[in-house]
């Protein structure tokens, strides 16, 4: 692995443009080990509680990230089964 300066090397590891843009902007390994941990689960979710938490919290604190990533490889919340329905029109 290579990098720049303090930046995280682990960006040369990571498949999706938003992922490399995302870890090259942080100094921190455990971001960085977060942000891979997203994008591994967003192409193979992992069972267990404690990895999909991991992986909500993630999203919370990163939706643009965590967006940006399901679209390059393809899935969607529809894919994982963590979309809401839509609103209910209400009729007066």
């Amino acid at each position: 692995m290579t990098g720049s300066g303090d930046n995280m090397a682990d960006a040369d590891i990571s498949f999706t443009a938003a992922l490399r843009t995302a870890i090259s902007s942080t100094r921190d390994r455990r971001v960085a080990e977060d942000f891979l941990f997203l994008e591994l689960w967003e192409r193979a979710p992992t069972p267990g509680p404690a990895a999909a938490l991991r992986v909500q919290q993630i999203r919370r604190a990163n939706p643009e990230l965590a967006a940006a990533i399901r679209h390059e490889i393809g899935s969607t919340p529809e894919d994982e089964g963590t979309a809401r329905p839509p609103a209910k029109a209400r009729s007066h």
